[in-house]
């Protein structure tokens, strides 16, 4: 696993690296630059300004070690329909949580009406605390792989040092606490689910732990857990929900 880790960090330490380079100051959005996983060092930048007082904001939440690349191909699709893209990026070892309480909450009480987040991984944590203390409208949401409950491989990294050092807080919270559920119930959920080799697992969290305890609908998308965002299924199964698509509650709709 901690070989796993390594490579994979690796890989989104280069991105987060350039991304860092790249932090605009938009108005009224602050950008942090930092080293990766230090505390709190997050941007807000938008993608198609000339929407950005329109109706229709879709804003994205990266998941752990991930960055707004994680969502290219989707963000591109997005936008071709008229939302208004918007990335969220954070720390996402080290005081993680500091974005949920603050930055994203405020962000995600600025919306406009039919805004939407859409979120993965440990993303979906992070908007799932955000929405907790951020009292609006009902939003679209989308969850790709959330881990809504306690995180197998994480409670095994976390009696691991090196692994436990690294992933920081972010870790902490995978291995011993379930994902809060009070502030998504007023809003129109989708759960986008991976399943990888055959399994029902998308090599990084098993279905059972990506159920929801609120009322939501369920897609099943044969991708990895890496691969989730870039899958063409799951592009236009968000892309059916934020257009008011009429998958039933609850209901699983396998590909």
């Amino acid at each position: 696993m901690w070989r796993r880790l390594r490579s994979w960090q690796g890989i989104h330490l280069e991105r987060a690296r350039d991304a860092s380079a790249r932090v605009v100051l938009a108005d009224g959005h602050i950008g942090f630059k930092g080293s990766y996983g230090a505390a709190l060092a997050y941007f807000h930048q938008q993608t198609n300004a000339r929407h950005a007082q329109a109706e229709r904001a879709v804003v994205m939440v990266h998941g752990l070690l991930g960055d707004s690349g994680n969502f290219e191909l989707l963000s591109r699709a997005l936008q071709g329909q008229g939302h208004a893209v918007q990335h969220f990026r954070y720390a996402s070892c080290k005081g993680y949580r500091m974005s949920a309480d603050g930055q994203l909450a405020q962000l995600i009480k600025r919306l406009p009406p039919r805004s939407a987040i859409v979120a993965h991984s440990l993303g979906c944590r992070l908007a799932a605390h955000a929405l907790q203390s951020a009292s609006m409208q009902p939003l679209k949401l989308v969850f790709i792989a959330p881990p809504a409950s306690r995180v197998q491989w994480a409670r095994r990294g976390n009696k691991l040092g090196p692994v436990r050092s690294f992933l920081g807080t972010s870790l902490t919270d995978l291995a011993d606490h379930p994902m809060p559920m009070t502030g998504l119930r007023t809003h129109d959920l989708l759960v986008i689910e991976g399943r990888s080799d055959g399994q029902r697992s998308d090599g990084w969290l098993t279905s059972q732990e990506t159920q929801m305890a609120v009322p939501h609908k369920r897609e099943i998308v044969q991708a990895s857990h890496s691969d989730l965002t870039h899958a063409p299924a799951t592009r236009a199964a968000v892309l059916k929900h934020l257009e008011g698509g009429d998958l039933s509650h609850d209901q699983a709709r396998r590909r």
